[in-house]
């Protein structure tokens, strides 16, 4: 059946918190073109109906300016709202479209209602394992948080146990420096491992380095140490350095830092060019 798209309400207990305006215009325009494939649910509620699933193609409606919206009709949910919560907890899990800390929110308000973490895993088809690997999301500092539920971060088990063991503050800065590097879980796993080892991400004094490491230049490990880099130009040198100085990981930087990032190779190339 087909309502009046604003005799639809969000749903109070959507757990969701986190709509890509890009995506919803160019639903929009698929609906415009195309039409609404798959109806919205609703909960009737007086005069008005609850959406329960489907709050996404909602919002692309109203910006495709649609007066009316097919919708599938349930039945009235209990008064305080775990029914609803529930749906639609339910349906962005199967769509796998969710942030990771909205759903551990919901994780956390249906175990406060249900009892226990066994019963909700049974009640919604998931395992206590992914429970608890969400639950521990809302552990970290609100910033980090948002990363996470942004996607910007690997809902990584390890990274995650790894994680916990630094501050807050180090927390905010090894996420934030991972979500904008584009790091793997191995990489912010070997810079956890790195700020853990040096009490903190500041080396107290001269680093112990293995055989292999390459020697640093000028006491300081920078772009230059990964390559002979004596026979570059003096200005090239100059750049890169204050490049390798500017960057935010310079103070703990090391052969497992360094190799991630594309200066090294930039200067081996240049190197190499200019002794052909």
């Amino acid at each position: 059946m087909k309502v009046n798209i604003h005799s639809i309400v969000p749903n109070p207990d959507q757990p969701r918190t986190l709509f890509d305006q890009a995506e919803l215009e160019g639903l929009a325009q698929s609906i415009k073109e195309n039409g609404l494939i798959q109806p919205i649910v609703v909960e009737e509620a007086g005069d008005q109906y609850i959406l329960i699933d489907g709050e996404r193609r909602w919002r692309a409606c109203q910006l495709a300016e649609l007066k009316q919206i097919e919708v599938v009709v349930r039945p009235s949910s209990n008064h305080n709202g775990l029914e609803r919560l529930t749906k639609a907890l339910v349906a962005n899990i199967q769509r796998s479209d969710m942030g990771p800390v909205d759903e551990a929110r919901a994780y956390e308000r249906l175990i406060r209602e249900i009892g226990s973490s066994n019963a909700l895993a049974k009640k919604l088809g998931v395992s206590q394992a992914t429970i608890s690997t969400r639950l521990d999301l809302l552990g970290f500092p609100g910033p980090v948080q948002k990363l996470y539920n942004m996607r910007r971060l690997h809902v990584d088990t390890s990274t995650i146990a790894a994680m916990k063991r630094l501050n807050p503050e180090q927390q905010i800065r090894l996420a934030t420096q991972a979500a904008t590097r584009g790091w793997s879980s191995a990489t912010l796993m070997r810079l956890i491992s790195i700020t853990i080892k040096n009490g903190g991400g500041m080396a107290a004094g001269p680093k112990k380095r293995n055989k292999k490491e390459v020697k640093p230049v000028d006491g300081h490990f920078d772009a230059l140490a990964m390559i002979n880099g004596k026979t570059l130009p003096e200005n090239v040198q100059a750049a890169a350095i204050k490049t390798c100085q500017a960057c935010s990981l310079y103070p703990e930087a090391s052969v497992a830092i360094c190799k991630e990032c594309p200066l090294p190779d930039f200067l081996r190339r240049v190197e190499i060019t200019k002794n052909a």
